[in-house]
């Protein structure tokens, strides 16, 4: 929901770095609260869990082609204002026709409306940021660098609500922090403000995750999501007409466009949640941090943009502490 989106609906979660089995929140995509625990309805059977694993690959492996996409669409001529404008009017006109054709969006209003808007904010400026990050360093760093948003959410929890960290928290956080130490801090390897970019990414996103986390909670997590989109869409659409205007994409542009709207955006939220109903948001959340390492692959294939063997030491260090936060939550029992 990268100069690339969302989060918005985003590959590892949130709510199960702070115990919230409801609530499910994926980088650079929006939250989306989940009203069935882990372990519920049919998850216990065979065939219903194998779906549910192959679904959460599906949605990483879609997630993780948002940042080539994006580097195919600014090649065009494209500005990240405006591909940010056409990937939210395409992939949220698409979720609103689902919505009303449902019925879903029934009782939205009010204090529920005004909520979800506000929310839609943050939701821009973290999906606006990441974009304007992979422009800056490429896709994999940016993906690298806001892999380090678990850690901010932990940080900021701690200060906000005087949560008291777990001991695999702290390890996670370390991990991560020594992962991107070792990929980055190196004089004249990186630009210096793509790097800092990365990292502003992933404090907005915790902060984003952080305010979500209660604001979503008992939401239906496809309007949630439509509303934000069109929040969205509605902001990068204003922003592309200040700045200069929002052509019509080239033909090659029109097909990274919708290949974002589609394949990077609606196919991995749906697939998340058809997971989630099978495995529940904590298997979910450990299967999406495939997300990483599958970016970093496709980068190298679609664009040979490769990272050196030191960093790619710091993305193992990266993708070890997600995964320990993850491993860790599955054995704790939700919070109530």
């Amino acid at each position: 929901m990268r100069r690339v989106l969302d989060a918005t609906a985003a590959a590892t979660t949130a709510a199960t770095t702070e115990g919230d089995a409801h609530t499910v929140l994926v980088p650079g995509r929006p939250p989306h609260s989940q009203a069935q625990a882990p372990g519920t309805g049919s998850a216990g059977a065979a065939p219903e869990r194998a779906a549910g694993f192959v679904f959460a690959l599906v949605s990483a492996l879609g997630f993780s082609a948002l940042g080539i996409l994006a580097r195919v669409v600014y090649s065009e001529g494209l500005e990240p204002f405006q591909a940010l404008a056409w990937r939210f009017l395409i992939a949220g006109s698409a979720l609103w026709a689902w919505v009303l054709a449902t019925g879903r969006a029934r009782g939205l209003g009010g204090r529920r409306l005004g909520k979800l808007v506000l929310l839609g904010f943050g939701f821009a400026l973290q999906a606006g940021l990441f974009f304007f990050a992979v422009d800056a360093v490429g896709p994999a760093a940016a993906s690298l660098l806001l892999y380090l948003y678990p850690g901010f959410v932990l940080v900021i929890a701690a200060f906000a609500f005087r949560r008291k960290p777990t001991l695999a928290q702290l390890a996670s956080f370390a991990l991560s922090i020594a992962g991107c130490a070792l990929a980055f801090l190196r004089p004249g390897a990186w630009p210096a403000g793509g790097v800092a970019l990365g990292l502003i990414v992933a404090l907005t996103y915790a902060a984003y995750l952080v305010a979500g986390e209660k604001a979503l909670r008992g939401e239906d997590p496809i309007v949630a999501t439509a509303v934000l989109m069109a929040v969205a869409a509605a902001t990068f659409t204003g922003l592309s007409f200040a700045s200069g205007g929002l052509p019509l994409p080239s033909p090659k542009a029109a097909l990274g466009l919708v290949g974002i709207a589609f394949i990077a955006t609606l196919l991995p939220i749906t697939t998340l949640f058809a997971s989630i109903r099978r495995i529940g948001s904590s298997d979910a959340s450990l299967v999406s941090t495939a997300e990483l390492p599958a970016t970093l692959a496709l980068a190298a294939l679609a664009l040979g943009e490769t990272l050196d063997g030191r960093s790619l030491l710091g993305a193992a260090l990266v993708t070890a502490g997600v995964v320990l936060i993850h491993v860790a939550e599955r054995r704790t029992p939700p919070v109530a």
